[in-house]
């Protein structure tokens, strides 16, 4: 029997939203503030997921560069109509709002947004009903009866001009009174009933599904008595998998049902890895769903039915070389691949502290025990000050770094913290040999750990610093994204500073994707 491994999509893979088109599944996940934005993956079996490309391709599509640390690409809905790929978005930030893409193959091009206007609040979804295109969003209730209030709205929407037409309903206002955040809605057609779908009490410990029907699309909604019909709220702050929701429905050829959602990995009560793409079954009971039927919960493993072997991600990949997807922060960040797959960057006079663009190329990180390193040539001796190495970033203002910096006359490696902005040396090395052309810079992630390894010649090898992962936990962080690592360079003075060539990158997971009980 087939089945998929969650999670399907591991690291910062947030707010999944899915749809089928033949028998292909394609799935949109936001980004924030990284670029390339809103990437695309496709699959046959739910299992094994492909990228095929970004709905945000470029940063002349957007302006990334006003926003701050979480802000930007909130919370995608794709949806397929008439021989057409639909994403609905919103833009948080200075000049943001929800906007609509379309593309006739999901791999690209897609279109330039166009903005709807005349609304506000975060998580556009849309439905089709015949040649209409509806547009449902979550706002604060203005005024609210408690802080969080939220409700949902609908309206009619020119796709063309992104113009609202005809009268606004609101929907929804949440499933429990006092619960926060009712937001991420979802809309269908299955059967004779219209299904609003949302998430409820917030991204955090007490994210859940709720769900409402209604025999019109305009409402009233009735809320399913078994609100919220799924959370992992109720198995307490030891589960290794919390903060469940934000949940999108999709069918299968077969009849089948399933869901994907956002959810968390921890350890030791933080999590590094950010929020994490699930799969589940959906049965219905009474014209309900009703998730992972007589579970109730996430599993590891997720049977698919047919035959075949066990698929997805129950082994880490590991990653080498240069020629893969990079994230960057609000722009394209200067580098080039040249060569046998050398990474060569442009040091800018901007800092991993800076709330803008530095010369930095990340991955996620998906993994709580990995080994990462990057091997750089280090530069002759009379260029400027530099500092070029590692970094595993979470936010401008808390971040970890290993480096090596020439300032005057010699070259060390030095291993620093960024916590709320203040950063702290954790330790230092120099490069003793002057005949090392090269260096290799390692981090081994152990859970809630970090060594970081210097290698420079041969058998010169050396644990320069260790550190806490603490750092990049969202409950310390705080935000809205994972961490991603990969190599950086900074200018340290201004003028004219040499371009920096990386050439070797390592991301090997050790051993198996870390389970759960069943």
């Amino acid at each position: 029997m087939t089945a998929a491994t969650n999670p399907i999509l591991a690291g910062f893979f947030p707010d999944p939203s899915i749809c089928r088109v033949g028998k292909a599944f394609y799935l949109v996940n936001s980004t924030f503030e990284f670029l390339p934005g809103l990437p695309v993956h496709r699959s046959t079996d739910l299992a094994h997921w492909e990228l095929v490309g970004h709905a945000i391709d470029r940063d002349t599509r957007l302006d990334l560069a006003p926003v701050a640390a979480s802000g930007g690409l909130y919370a995608p809905t794709i949806r397929h109509h008439n021989g057409r790929f639909w994403i609905a978005c919103t833009l948080v930030g200075d000049g943001g709002g929800h906007f609509l893409l379309s593309a006739q193959d999901a791999a690209g091009p897609w279109s330039d947004p166009v903005w709807v206007r005349g609304t506000r609040g975060i998580d556009p979804t849309i439905f089709f009903e015949d040649d209409d295109m509806w547009i449902a969003g979550c706002r604060l209730v203005d005024p609210g009866e408690y802080q969080g209030q939220t409700e949902i709205w609908l309206s009619r929407v020119d796709p063309d001009s992104g113009s609202l037409l005809g009268s606004e309903h609101v929907l929804w206002t949440g499933a429990v009174r006092g619960a926060v955040w009712s937001e991420g809605p979802h809309l269908y057609r299955i059967g004779q009933w219209y299904y609003l779908l949302t998430a409820e009490g917030g991204t955090e410990q007490n994210h859940s599904v709720v769900v409402a029907r209604s025999r019109n699309l305009t409402g009233p909604y009735e809320g399913c008595p078994r609100n919220p019909v799924f959370s992992h709220r109720t198995l307490g702050s030891t589960a290794h998998v919390q903060r469940v929701g934000h949940a999108d429905l999709v069918q299968r050829t077969d009849g089948t049902w399933w869901a994907v959602m956002l959810g968390v990995r921890t350890i030791e009560g933080r999590h590094i890895l950010g929020r994490e793409t699930f799969l589940t079954p959906v049965a219905w009971e009474d014209d309900w769903p009703v998730f992972n039927p007589g579970h109730g919960r996430l599993g590891l493993l997720v049977p698919l039915g047919g035959l075949g072997e066990s698929a997805g991600r129950a082994q880490p990949a590991a990653r080498f070389g240069f020629n893969q997807e990079w994230l960057s922060l609000r722009a394209p960040a200067s580098f080039a691949i040249v060569g046998d797959d050398d990474l060569v960057v442009a040091p800018a006079q901007v800092t991993l502290r800076d709330a803008s663009t530095p010369s930095f190329l990340g991955r996620r990180l998906a993994d709580h025990e990995v080994m990462i390193e990057v091997a750089l040539d280090i530069p002759a001796a009379g260029v400027g000050a530099i500092e070029a190495g590692l970094a595993l970033y979470q936010s401008p203002a808390f971040h970890l770094s290993f480096a090596v910096e020439r300032i005057q006359h010699g070259w060390t490696a030095r291993a620093r913290e960024c916590r709320d902005g203040a950063v702290v040396d954790l330790g230092a090395s120099p490069v003793f040999d002057a005949e090392v052309k090269e260096v290799t810079l390692r981090a081994r992630v152990a859970g809630s750990t970090v060594d970081f390894e210097l290698v420079a010649g041969i058998g010169n090898e050396r644990v320069v610093a260790r550190a806490t992962t603490s750092v990049l936990s969202t409950e310390v962080a705080g935000g809205f994204v994972g961490t991603v690592v990969g190599p950086y360079a900074v200018a340290l003075a201004a003028g004219d500073a040499p371009d920096v060539r990386f050439t070797a990158f390592r991301y090997e997971p050790a051993g198996v994707a870390q389970c759960w009980p069943e």
